[in-house]
């Protein structure tokens, strides 16, 4: 017998088909575009940190190559002149530095500053044009040859290497024959002697915190025998007193100066 099929259901099953096919050509729904976001946001959040301490991993190296390449700077100026970079200064006197561009002078009335002003000297061996960028923190805004952009580097300079160790001996001599230039030879522990450090971290995201004038994080810093490492200045030898200038700073005045060792 054949099987009778009700017309009404028909056209209702064709009805639900066709209202399916329209509803697939409609393309997402403002719930489906808003899910979608919410998945994209979450795994920019998870990946932005990832992001972030790579281009701060990799600007922590470049940091690290500077501190290198500024030792291997010195070690060419040591070659040259017999010692580490230095500026004789009489007594209530000053003397003339040269900086950027060719017969413009800085005046130091101390020693101490070539701490910041080494470039100065340096640039005898290693040009400005060719070797300043490395002499800047990565990170660093605005960075020129100018002298108008306030500051000469953003690595220091070790001033235990601007007199003879009998003056952080723990004495207090205030001997003016103590302010003497050093020769690599004098340096005892090259490899725990700190020579210069990066003061700026510029290229990290958020600045750290400021304990006893220095940064309180890893700072990529190079060392009297070449090699460069980071360490938190903290961490350092607690310094010594200098006489002439009161400071007593880690890194800066290294107990028996370069004779001693910062880590």
């Amino acid at each position: 017998m054949p099987s009778i099929i009700d017309p009404a259901i028909c056209t209702c099953s064709e009805d639900v088909s066709r209202e399916r096919s329209r509803g697939s050509n409609h393309g997402f729904t403002i719930i489906e575009i808003m899910v979608t976001i919410g998945i994209i946001g979450v795994l920019f959040s998870i990946s932005l940190p990832a992001l972030l301490g790579a281009r701060t991993r990799a600007s922590e190296l470049k940091s690290l190559t500077n501190a290198r390449s500024i030792v291997s700077d010195m070690q060419a100026y040591a070659d040259a002149k017999g010692t580490y970079p230095f500026v004789v200064i009489e007594p209530g006197g000053a003397a003339p530095v040269p900086i950027w561009p060719p017969g413009s002078m800085q005046i130091l009335e101390q020693v101490w500053s070539l701490s910041w002003a080494w470039p100065g000297l340096v640039a005898e061996v290693a040009p400005w044009e060719e070797h300043y960028e490395t002499w800047i923190s990565p990170g660093r805004e605005n960075v020129t040859l100018a002298y108008d952009t306030g500051f000469f580097t953003s690595y220091r300079y070790s001033t235990s290497f601007l007199a003879s160790p009998a003056l952080w001996s723990g004495s207090a001599a205030t001997d003016e024959s103590l302010i003497a230039p050093t020769r690599p030879t004098d340096v005892a522990h090259p490899s725990n002697k700190v020579l210069v450090w990066d003061g700026d971290l510029a290229y990290l995201p958020k600045a750290p915190v400021v304990v006893e004038g220095f940064k309180n994080h890893n700072t990529p810093m190079a060392f009297a025998d070449g090699h460069a490492a980071t360490h938190n200045p903290l961490d350092a030898t607690p310094g010594v007193e200098n006489p002439f200038n009161g400071t007593s700073d880690r890194l800066f005045n290294t107990p028996d100066g370069v004779r001693g060792r910062d880590y």
